[in-house]
């Protein structure tokens, strides 16, 4: 007769506390438990599919059960009870699956039972699933899970524990049980191909470890399945094919065209991927793994260890296309995708997908732009610090080849002369005709400083000499650039201190804001003579034959002060009087209707010159 088949994970599943891998704390705990005979009435195995909760229950109701417990505290698995509950038929081992027996009534049906005593130790319930109950059901199981009889047990098992309610996590001892790494999957899968004889190459075996996901029962069937498809040596190329997993090789190559940013492979690949009949999710998935392995090992080179060595050799290779900060932010976009598109992805969506991770050596994330400006204002804040401390050291220095001097200090030509060149000669000759005019004469002197009595301002033309227009010189000068202007008001500024005169009193003098008509009264002509004094106040000081004593050139710069002081008060005044009458006027617009005057517009005028007046008269 022919012996039935038991699949991988039935076959191989362990039968002591020592088969059981990746779990040794929770191991290590309920041995304890049993040597000190410090067994609780309650525990909770808590895990992800395929990590040996159920496993680990049925370990422990052998142990406590078996007649012939060993030295280490492993079952025998030779006793009745520890065969009975090998082969689920033990009357002191109840299961229970929790998803089909979740009702109130199932509950009461362990409650009436629960007084029967076991043929052996104790009477041990294990609920699978418990998470699936009700929560009238775990409402009638608490008075008997908090105070059970002495021989009576209960072990649960469940992968959601949140959905169990606190009074009853808070009744029991809680085990969480970890995810197996790949390596201990891989070390469980060599042992059974042994044991079958069969070959496979680690890169399969990784291959099948990878897709696993921490859990050792997935593994176990995936090698079951591969077992199924060839009965020679399974190799990488066959697990492709078989499971419909992506090529490491073609990952590789999409590194290559990223780093060449070659965005037109982005339609090649996907189309790649679609045609071979690829679950797409699960190609999202290994996108995320194979990118985190590339930032595994730029980040740390001697990682990856459980990885064949070729295939680490590859991802050496790939790491070096990348930067981390490009690793970081691929990895953010995938799992963004996988996040907004819950798990369906279709064909555009990867294109657009692989688009923008081709094109991601171009982008820069928003911390390396933050860093970037932050280093720039600190190198701005520095240079500007380094040029003001120059500058109050040394007024005269040099930034970017230019020397940047304070004008009192700016080199001088000898005996004030302007550069020997073309266009300095140019200038030169146009400012010494305008200075002849000005030149002094031993006869000759400004009347402002004169011992005389005070100028006469309402009539200056009443000199004997004809006034001198100082204005009128710079009409001839429409035809100079600007810098030309700059040397000729250099050129007067000299001829002003030759004359003990300020070079911006002459600006003052010669350019004085002129008032409209528009700003007078309306229906009267501006005051000529008020138009005129600064010209005319300028021309009595180059026109004037009368000496100056050594006695008043100290007070010429107070008198001229007191002049150009007289002269703004009666501007201001006049000013004052032409605003308030405009402001008392209609005003008539384009289309011959009238409009409301802004009044307040006109208030603050008068008040700014008022406030302006009350200075001059204060001082």
């Amino acid at each position: 007769m022919t012996a039935k088949y038991q699949i991988l994970a039935r076959k191989y599943r362990p039968q002591i506390f020592k088969d059981v891998i990746g779990q040794d704390s929770v191991v290590k705990t309920i041995k304890n438990s049993i040597r000190y005979k410090r067994v609780a009435h309650a525990y909770l195995f808590s895990g992800t599919r395929g990590t040996g909760k159920t496993t680990l229950t049925r370990l422990f109701a052998k142990a406590l059960n078996c007649k012939n417990l060993k030295e280490d505290f492993e079952p025998c698995n030779e006793c009745q009870s520890c065969n009975e509950i090998s082969a689920s038929r033990s009357l002191d081992v109840i299961e229970i699956d929790g998803a089909s027996n979740r009702g109130i009534d199932d509950i009461r049906q362990i409650n009436d039972t629960i007084g029967y005593s076991p043929s052996g130790k104790y009477k041990i319930y294990i609920i699978d699933e418990v998470h699936m109950l009700t929560k009238e059901a775990f409402n009638a199981l608490l008075k008997t899970l908090e105070e059970p009889p002495e021989n009576i047990k209960f072990f649960f098992a469940t992968t959601e524990p949140h959905k169990v309610l606190p009074t009853i996590i808070s009744r029991c001892q809680r085990f969480e049980l970890k995810r197996i790494s790949n390596e201990l999957i891989i070390e469980k899968l060599q042992s059974i191909s042994s044991d079958l004889k069969r070959e496979i190459d680690k890169e399969a075996l990784y291959q099948i470890a990878n897709f696993s996901d921490g859990s050792l029962r997935d593994a176990e069937s995936l090698l079951d399945q591969i077992f199924c498809y060839s009965e020679g040596k399974i190799t990488l190329e066959y697990i492709n094919q078989a499971l419909g997993f992506i090529d490491h090789n073609i990952l590789f190559e999409l590194d290559s065209n990223i780093y060449n940013l070659n965005t037109s492979y982005a339609f090649e690949f996907i189309d790649k991927i679609n045609s071979s009949g690829k679950d797409l999710t699960y190609f999202v998935e290994e996108l995320v793994e194979h990118f985190k392995n590339l930032l595994i090992i730029k980040m740390q080179k001697n990682s990856l260890d459980f990885l064949p060595e070729n295939i680490k050799n590859q991802y050496l290779s790939s790491s070096k296309l990348f930067t981390e900060s490009q690793i970081f932010y691929i990895l953010d976009t995938l799992t963004n995708a996988i996040a907004a598109n819950k798990n369906s992805f279709k064909r555009i969506h990867l294109e657009m997908l692989i688009l923008k991770i081709i094109k991601s050596k171009n982008s820069l994330p928003i911390d390396v732009l933050v860093k970037r400006l932050i280093d720039l204002e600190k190198s701005i804040s520095q240079n500007d610090s380094a040029i003001s401390n120059n500058a109050t050291q040394n007024p005269g220095f040099e930034k970017d080849g230019f020397s940047i001097q304070p004008r009192d200090q700016m080199p001088k030509t000898p005996n004030n002369q302007i550069p020997d060149d073309p266009a300095s000669k140019k200038i030169e000759s146009k400012a010494a005709s305008i200075n002849e005019s000005k030149q002094e004469k031993p006869e000759e002197k400004a009347a402002i400083f004169n011992e005389q009595p005070n100028i006469n301002l309402s009539n200056p033309t009443s000199q004997e000499k004809p006034p001198h227009d100082a204005a009128s010189d710079l009409s001839n000068t429409s035809n100079l650039n600007e810098s030309e202007f700059e040397k000729i008001d250099f050129s007067i500024g000299q001829q002003a201190k030759a004359q003990k005169i300020s070079d911006t009193q002459v600006r003052e003098d010669l350019v004085i804001p002129t008032i409209s008509k528009n700003n007078l009264s309306s229906g009267s002509e501006p005051k000529q003579e008020l138009l005129n004094k600064p010209t005319e106040l300028l021309n009595q000081v180059h026109n004037s034959n009368l000496p100056i004593s050594e006695s008043q050139k100290s007070t010429k710069k107070e008198q001229h002060q007191f002049v150009d002081k007289e002269i703004r008060k009666e501007i201001l005044n006049e000013s004052i009087v032409a605003v308030k009458k405009d402001a008392s006027e209609p005003s008539i617009s384009s289309n011959a209707t009238t409009e409301t005057k802004d009044q307040s517009h006109y208030d603050t005028l008068i008040k700014f010159a008022q406030i302006e007046l009350n200075g001059m008269n204060k001082t």
